[in-house]
């Protein structure tokens, strides 16, 4: 039994590792030059925003996957990283929430495995139709670091939660998903 409880952690990392598709293709729209690792610069063309706008509930703008799914991405390669990732195009209306309070709804994954008890991903979609499994983009993920974290507070695969903090949008560390909430804490809400 002691065994089964020193390997627990590891069993935890292989659906998530056994998502990743081994085959994968270059993607038709990147150009073959492979010497840098910024990405390219950005342009004017965001996705429209026309259509998204946000109600203010407490001061906190109510930010849903919905208008973070009007974020385009383009393929591009990362030396470093020996592989392509996904760059955003944030549409001007999510670029106007940076920096601002924000609420946001989802499905929790906890990742207490990697250490940083601070920090959570937040879902669109429950774990088993989540990024992670290659069911949904990455769009659909949010990192949520938190502004203080409470012993007695565990977080479960899937808990419905709502948190509120500040709207960091992330396009260049590799690290961290494209949006990050930062200095979040936790609202006690029932419904997404």
């Amino acid at each position: 039994m002691k065994y089964f409880f020193q390997i627990m952690p590891i069993l935890w990392v292989i659906p998530i590792l056994s998502c990743n598709n081994v085959n994968q293709k270059e993607p038709p729209s990147v150009s073959s030059n492979k010497n840098y690792e910024q990405p390219p610069p950005k342009t004017s063309e965001a996705p429209d925003s026309s259509a998204i706008t946000f109600t203010q509930i407490e001061g906190f703008y109510q930010l849903d996957w919905k208008a973070l799914a009007k974020t385009k991405f383009n393929p591009f390669f990362v030396d470093s990283l020996e592989s392509y990732t996904l760059i955003p195009q944030f549409p001007l209306a999510i670029r106007q929430l940076e920096g601002q309070p924000v609420q946001m709804s989802g499905y929790v994954i906890p990742v207490e495995e990697t250490g940083d008890m601070q920090v959570l991903v937040l879902s669109a979609n429950p774990y088993t139709t989540c990024f992670f499994c290659g069911q949904a983009g990455p769009e659909t993920v949010m990192d949520i670091k938190l502004k203080n974290t409470r012993p007695d507070r565990r977080y479960k695969k899937d808990d419905v939660t709502t948190f509120r903090g500040k709207l960091k949008l992330n396009d260049s560390d590799y690290q961290f998903f494209n949006y990050i909430l930062e200095e979040a804490e936790e609202m006690r809400l029932k419904n997404l």
